[in-house]
């Protein structure tokens, strides 16, 4: 099941496949939630600075696949 990037989905209705690299809204105690980008795996979120989130709406709220990474236009490159 093929995801576009750009639209935020609940954890509620699902979740990524394992090893793949999403953004997630991640809620803090005592603040607003966040973005975060990391990968799902095992029924758990992590980051690379080693922190990680269970996979509830208690604490990831939802995801989204990345974006593709950006590449210059052939007219970019020239300036």
């Amino acid at each position: 099941l093929k995801q576009k990037s750009g639209k935020w989905i609940p954890v509620s209705e699902r979740l990524p496949e394992d090893k793949t690299y999403v953004l997630t809204t991640i809620k803090v105690p005592n603040s607003i939630a966040h973005a975060r980008s990391g990968w799902y795996e095992g029924g758990f979120f992590h980051n690379d600075n080693g922190d990680t989130w269970r996979a509830t709406d208690r604490e990831v709220k939802a995801w989204m696949p990345l974006p593709k990474p950006y590449e210059p236009q052939e007219s970019e490159d020239k300036e």
